[in-house]
């Protein structure tokens, strides 16, 4: 299986030996649930295979569970891959990407509590992905004297890319921000968990297009300044031509 480790971000392919898998059926009748399916419940734990890291990652499920039949034995209850009702993070609790330590730490904060409560409770996470999403724009734009974000927003044409404006231009039309985000950045309103996953994979894009592209920017700038130091430094004068 493909995966992504939420600790290093390292991307790799998990092989059993990273990886241990249990499911169990629930032995409770469905006439006695409000499910329409046979439920279990089952963990997966992935150990990360790079070596820096080894971090566990533990995922629990609640699925539906079907019988298998069997012709030369007796019939035997599997996970029924294609119902998964419910499913909880359980270690790391969110699944918000690492961020480097040059990003603002209040922003990174703020990213990480919206991953962390997006199922939970996505109109306070849209709150605080719009909270971090303004913070940027103030941050490392310097725009600060707007009375809204839907001004600063508004400020940013024709300074960042025009995709780049396009796409906060559209996240007006979503329910979260669309006509109140003239109002206070900290109000509470309604919103869906897919709303909520659009402001926080917003945020990681600008993470990207922004911080981490100026400061590789900058890494590169001062790597040739270094070599054209040390070459400047190797020069010798020219030997003086005798007369």
């Amino acid at each position: 299986m493909n995966f992504t480790c939420p600790y290093c971000n390292h991307v790799t392919t998990i092989t059993d030996p990273n990886k241990y898998n249990l499911w169990e059926k629930v032995a409770i009748k469905q006439d006695n649930t409000n499910y329409d399916h046979d439920i279990g419940v089952g963990f997966l734990v992935i150990a990360c295979p790079n070596q820096d890291c080894k971090e566990l990652t533990i995922t629990s499920r609640l699925t539906g569970s079907k019988a298998v039949y069997n012709p030369v034995g007796k019939d035997y209850i599997v996970q029924d891959a294609s119902t998964l009702f419910r499913e909880w993070r359980l270690v790391p609790d969110t699944d918000a990407k690492p961020q480097p330590s040059y990003i603002p730490t209040q922003l990174v904060q703020d990213y990480t509590e919206a991953c962390k409560i997006r199922d939970l409770s996505p109109k306070a996470s849209a709150t605080l992905a719009r909270r971090c999403l303004q913070g940027m724009i103030r941050d490392f734009h310097g725009i600060k004297d707007k009375k809204s974000l839907y001004d600063e927003i508004d400020a940013l044409k024709g300074v960042i890319p025009t995709s780049e404006w396009d796409a906060l231009d559209s996240l007006r039309s979503i329910g979260n921000i669309g006509a109140h985000m003239e109002k206070d950045v900290d109000l509470i309103i309604d919103v869906t968990s897919e709303e909520a996953n659009t402001l926080i994979a917003f945020i990681e894009y600008l993470f990207k297009q922004w911080y981490v592209k100026r400061h590789d920017d900058e890494e590169n700038l001062r790597a040739v300044k270094a070599i054209a130091g040390i070459k400047k430094a190797q020069k010798k004068p020219a030997p003086e031509k005798a007369e």
